[in-house]
């Protein structure tokens, strides 16, 4: 997770657990655990972007926007390729 604008983030366990909470100012990051369950909880969806093999995403909302409960998906997971459906 990468921050483009000081944006306070939370990132919480599937049990409600905080894992991080605090403002990531522009130009920061902070590595998500490979793990499931966890949720994301901005105060600038617009300076919050998430990034996966070095690809950063559009930002998670506009600017200023409060976001709650965006999950993250864990790493291994967004690489993971999706099954293709069988052909007959």
């Amino acid at each position: 997770m990468a921050a483009s604008a000081d944006s306070w983030v939370e990132v919480t366990d599937a049990t409600g657990n905080i894992l991080f909470s605090r403002v990531l100012h522009a130009g920061e990051s902070w590595p998500v655990p490979d793990e499931s369950g966890l949720t994301l909880t901005t105060g600038n969806a617009g300076g919050t972007e998430i990034v996966t093999d070095g690809k950063t995403s559009a930002p998670l909302g506009a600017t200023g926007v409060v976001l709650h409960n965006y999950v993250l998906t864990p790493p291994a997971a967004a690489k993971s390729p999706t099954p293709q459906a069988a052909t007959p």
